[in-house]
């Protein structure tokens, strides 16, 4: 069964003390459109926005991976 996206989104939101995901999209220099889709399930966390994640807040790739699975390469 995969994680939900909302999963990493609604982690971050709580372990950074954010209110909401416009002040997410902000931290991690991103569109608050993308983390809408990402929350609403329209598309997945890129691997763009995992780096952006592991670098702005210091996240292992270890527990980033615990919270959004990486896709699947054809």
């Amino acid at each position: 069964m995969a994680i939900p996206a909302n999963t990493l989104l609604d982690t971050l939101l709580r372990e950074q003390n954010l209110k909401n995901d416009a002040q997410l999209s902000v931290a991690l220099s991103v569109g608050s459109p993308q983390l809408s889709k990402i929350r609403h399930g329209r598309n997945g966390v890129s691997d763009e926005l995992r780096v952006a994640v592991m670098r702005t807040f210091s996240m292992t790739l270890v527990r980033l991976d615990e919270l959004a699975p990486p896709k699947a390469k054809d």
